[in-house]
């Protein structure tokens, strides 16, 4: 189960994913500073998540389902 599991995992399209996580995230009215800081990284790291530069961990990912629902900032 590993080995698939970490198959499937390089076969995503990170760029992709971090595109959405961007788009998300503006839409729900939160910056990089804000948003970055709820998920427990740098700025930095969310940028390059956001660009496909960096993977997201599992645990990064788990995170930021459960923030997925947060209402936008006024």
């Amino acid at each position: 189960i590993k080995k698939m599991f970490c198959e499937v995992y390089f076969m995503i399209n990170f760029k992709s994913i971090g595109q959405r996580v961007k788009n998300a995230r503006r839409e729900k009215g939160f910056t990089q500073e804000s948003f970055s800081e709820l998920l427990g990284i740098s700025t930095e790291h969310l940028s390059r998540i956001e660009t496909g530069a960096y993977r997201p961990s599992l645990r990064l990912i788990e995170k930021y389902a459960l923030l997925w629902n947060l209402r936008k900032k006024s």
